[in-house]
């Protein structure tokens, strides 16, 4: 068994000291420790230790029932008062808090134990009840520090107290305490439930004092109980002073009189004597002489001598007590701080995660605090068994407790429904109190008597500062904000740099304005060139340029609006596949439920999608999920084995060479990627050939085609470029698309409305989906704005592509901030996507609404371009998209016009041609990067003269067009 560390014993070997000023020398002083560790022990576990335990138990509850009472009434109080930054309560709190452990834990060591044990609980009453007629917010935060001075004794002093009277045998019993402070939880959420439940307001437009009074009620409730507690301690139970804090102070004689007060109390009788103990140096009796005839001055200055260090340094007195109070110290810091963070904040969290799964009520907040409080209580006891396992003991049931705690916790942050969140804090509530009631228990065994109340006040304080630094952190942070708004710098295990972008501006220039300074990482290029080839999606530099330009043709609305009938099509027979389905699930007999698998379908139908648009040949996966390019996919998207995934993650964490590695090792999985990436470039490759011996050029002269076929036709790119194109159209349009789509299902069954509501709008505006005869146009799908604002709503809050990686090709500036060479950025949409900053206080909810936000009858289309700036991002239908981009390209045109007026006017000074003029004009739309240069050459110029027209960014129609976008309207 991991025993409780023997503090009190003596070293046999070790001679005895004469004592010194501040009590006992250490080897004198274990000595007369050990003596009085015997007589306790014959005394045994009787009546008065069974009473201290039950009143030692209210200073326990005390200890956690406030800070939880804190935590109750945060969003009630801060709805009343319309605050803020609600954390700020929880700051006072916890000022108070490490003011009182700094006070009572050192005057508990000075003066002794009995009057700190009776007063803490009383201010504690006595303030909070005041705090319920606080007539604002600042009123309820100084009453909360008040109040928290009283609390903030309760463990240096209590635990103190009660590890003195206990006998040897019966030290569990301190981890057992612990449940009281489980049932503080219990009591509190109890109390709470009905009256915070019923009695407050839903929100901070509609609170009043009188419709919100719950708080108030509440308050009353717990300062009254805990006045009980107070009045229980002095009228119904006589604390006697501690004989070993009266020892330790040179007063043996009074140290020997409790002990046989205990023994008397519990029936029995002590033969300690004073002769039992060395003769210590009492203070007393050397200094009660010479004050006679003191001045008040002097005897004051006598009396303050015993507040020296002398107690914090004997904590440090070894190397190894200075480790072991120091690793405690740190250990109650770190706890302060992640305590608060999460249970003081666990009702507001309860709540809004509630409001986003659609349960959020007041009333199932606090029930579900209620069930949390009730699953912790269990973990006391659990804890007080555990250390009495022999092979277990103390250390293990602390490292077991401490690893389920952070388990549990980090598992809730994957929670996707109300009922998940609250099983993973039902489970976290168990092992924190398990975690609590060891820790209590055995913090005050690490220190000697003489010197336990300095060493819990400093613990203690120690896990106060941590309290106070968690709600500043929740402040600057806020509880509502996913990120921090701007560029957040971090490093992997293996100190490589990277920074996160959680800014639009900052994206603005990665992505737009300074999009040639940044590239994909050559891992990340490395391990797409298998599944995508080395398309569009790779290329870089002055080779994106090339492509985006060839392929930008294909997909022009007056071409891709010729491919609707397409994608109709396939969703008709996406339709009748997922009706056979249903149907054979219902008729068969091991099925439970008409239940069936989204993802197959969305991927097959999807697959289709792209190979009849993009490259005109029908895969037809809907009909054979076993066709060849079906299962070369399959293979590369099969899962790794336990030990590559392992290795793989954990060498990604390291650095982004270290990951290179995975992609060098000949591994089955590898193997297998290689040949379907090899068989996938063939099938292009094929289809390719078979597209120029069937003359697809024709079809696409028609106005019809597919986008390879368009591509094609351009001529710009080689037979192996465009297969590398087909390849990337497959790959990232049939990914993406069914991962869109197979979310946007998921959104749907969540939230019914939704899904009725658009049911709605698409029958009353489209034909019957089982209508092979019925044509569905691009001017249908442009007339369905709920339709728009949902599919715009699942890539916001879903996105594809929730995370993607680029770096700096050289020296430059993001946001302001000078970048070097070489940075990795991390560029997040799931992170962005859901920022309130951005999106307004409603981020985190799927609501299509705010695509419909911006009321083009109403507000001037100049609105719509500032909703992102407002912090509440809108969109609006394609129809409005694409008149204003005819205003643009027509504000675009003058600005040729004028371009061509100031060459014609230059031509006649230099004696130019109209015909050169109209040939440089020209080439005015086909330059690129907004810089646009051509060589004229006049016959009656010696020379040739170079004309250089600079197309800068513009601000058309309150749009801030860069010089790029302005070419790519001109490209359409």
């Amino acid at each position: 068994m991991d025993a409780a560390p023997k503090i009190d014993e003596p070293d046999p070997l070790s001679p005895l000291r004469p004592p010194s000023h501040n009590g006992a020398a250490p080897s004198t002083y274990r000595t007369n420790a050990d003596v009085l560790n015997r007589a306790i022990q014959d005394i045994g576990m009787g009546r008065y230790q069974w009473q201290l335990f039950a009143v030692i138990g209210f200073g326990w509850a005390s200890d956690n029932l406030w800070p939880i009472v804190t935590s109750l009434i945060l969003v009630p109080v801060s709805y009343e008062f319309n605050v803020a930054q609600p954390p700020l309560l929880t700051l006072a709190q916890n000022i108070g808090l490490l003011v009182g452990a700094l006070f009572w834990g050192f005057s508990c060591d000075l003066f002794g134990r009995r009057w700190a044990f009776n007063l803490t609980i009383g201010i504690t009453a006595v303030f909070g009840l005041a705090a319920a007629g606080s007539p604002t917010f600042a009123a309820v935060g100084v009453f909360a520090a008040l109040w928290s001075v009283g609390v903030g004794g309760n463990l240096p002093v209590d635990s103190a107290i009660f590890l003195e009277f206990l006998p040897g045998s019966h030290q569990y019993l301190l981890t057992v305490l612990s449940v009281n402070w489980a049932l503080a939880q219990l009591l509190a959420n109890l109390v709470a439930w009905p009256l915070l439940g019923n009695l407050t307001c839903s929100s901070v437009e509609t609170c009043t004092k009188d419709n919100n009074m719950g708080w108030r009620y509440f308050l009353i409730a717990m300062g009254g109980m805990a006045l009980l507690m107070c009045i229980i301690r002095w009228l119904f139970f006589t604390l006697y002073e501690s004989p070993k804090y009266l020892m330790g102070r040179g007063r043996n004689e009074d140290a020997v009189t409790v002990v046989h007060e205990v023994a008397r109390r519990n029936g029995k009788m002590s033969d300690l004597s004073l002769d039992h103990l060395d003769e210590l140096m009492s203070v007393d009796d050397e200094e009660q002489a010479p004050r006679q005839g003191l001045s008040t001055s002097d005897q004051m200055r006598m009396l303050m001598e015993p507040l020296s260090l002398s107690h914090v340094k004997a904590l440090f007195r070894t190397p190894r007590r200075a480790w072991s109070t120091g690793l405690m110290i740190c250990i109650w810091t770190l706890i302060g701080l992640g305590f608060p963070l999460y249970n003081a904040f666990l009702p507001f969290l309860q709540q809004t995660r509630g409001v986003q799964f659609g349960d959020g009520s007041t009333y199932i907040t606090y029930r579900n605090s209620l069930i949390i409080a009730a699953v912790g209580l269990p973990g006391s006891l659990v804890g007080g068994a555990m250390v009495e396992l022999p092979r277990l003991g103390r250390k293990g049931t602390l490292s077991f407790a401490a690893v389920a705690t952070g388990t549990f916790l980090l598992a809730s942050t994957t929670a996707s429904t109300s009922e998940a969140l609250l099983s993973w804090n039902c489970a976290y509530s168990f092992t924190s109190s398990l975690l609590y009631a060891v820790l209590y228990s055995y913090t005050p065994e690490m220190f000697e008597t003489k010197d336990r109340g300095t060493g819990n006040a400093l613990v203690s304080a120690a896990n106060r500062v941590g309290g106070i630094l968690a709600p500043i952190i929740a402040i600057f942070a806020s509880v509502q904000t996913t990120s921090p708004v701007g560029l957040i710098r971090y490093y992997l295990p293996g100190n490589e740099e990277r920074v996160l972008v959680t800014s639009v501006e900052a994206l603005n220039d990665i992505l737009v304005l300074k999009a040639t300074h940044f590239v994909k990482p050559d891992v990340v290029r490395q391990r797409l060139s298998y599944i995508a080839g080395n398309g569009l999606l790779l290329a870089e530099g002055e080779t994106h340029k090339i492509q985006r330009k060839s392929l930008m043709p294909a997909f022009s609305f007056r071409h891709i609006k010729n491919l609707y009938p397409i994608f109709w099509a396939k969703a008709a027979e996406l339709a009748d596949c997922l009706e056979k389905e249903l149907n054979d699930v219902s008729i068969s007999e091991s099925s439970k439920s008409d239940v069936i698998e989204v993802k197959k379908w969305a991927t097959r139908a999807t697959l289709d999608i792209i190979g009849l648009a993009g490259l005109g040949h029908d895969f037809d996966s809907l009909r054979s999920p076993n066709n060849a390019l079906s299962r070369q996919y399959q293979q590369m998207r099969q899962d790794p084995s336990r030990l590559e995934s392992s290795l793989e993650g954990a060498l990604s964490l390291f650095s982004t060479q270290a990951a290179m590695l995975m992609l060098q090792i000949p591994t089955r999985r590898m193997r297998r990627v290689e040949d379907a990436s090899s068989h996938i470039h063939r099938m292009c490759s094929d289809i390719l050939k078979d597209m120029r011996n069937k003359n697809d050029l024709d079809t696409v002269k028609q106005g019809n085609g597919n986008i390879a076929a368009v591509t094609l036709r351009s001529g710009v790119l080689t037979d192996g470029e465009l297969v590398d194109q087909m390849m990337t159209l497959l790959a990232a349009g049939h990914g993406t698309t069914s991962h869109a789509l197979q979310w946007a299902v998921y959104a749907l069954c969540k939230q019914p409305e939704i899904q009725v509501r658009l049911r709605k709008e698409v029958r009353s505006h489209l034909g019957p989906i089982t209508d092979r005869q019925s044509a569905v146009s691009a001017a249908d799908i442009d007339g369905l704005p709920y339709l728009h604002a949902v599919y715009s709503e699942t890539l916001r809050f879903y996105p594809s592509v929730p995370s993607t990686i680029r770096e700096a090709l050289h020296d430059t500036t993001v946001a302001g901030h000078r970048i070097p060479k070489g940075t990795h950025f991390t560029i997040s949409p799931a992170v962005i996507n859901v920022n309130p900053d951005l999106w307004g206080p409603d981020a985190d909810t799927f609501d299509p609404g705010r695509w419909l936000a911006c009321d083009r009858r109403k507000e001037p289309p100049e609105s719509c371009s500032r909703c992102l700036k407002t912090g509440k991002i809108c969109s609006v239908d394609p129809s409005f998209k694409r008149e204003k981009k005819r205003e643009q390209l027509e504000a675009v045109r003058k600005e040729l016009q004028q371009a061509k007026k100031r060459l014609r006017a230059d031509s006649q000074q230099d004696q130019l041609s109209d015909d050169i003029v109209a040939e440089t004009a020209l080439v005015l739309r086909s330059g690129r990067n907004g810089r646009i240069r051509s060589s004229v050459h006049s016959p009656s110029m010696r020379d040739s003269q170079r004309v250089e027209v600079l197309l800068n960014d513009k601000t058309i129609g309150g749009v801030h067009l860069p010089a790029s976008a302005i070419q790519d309207l001109l490209n359409e």
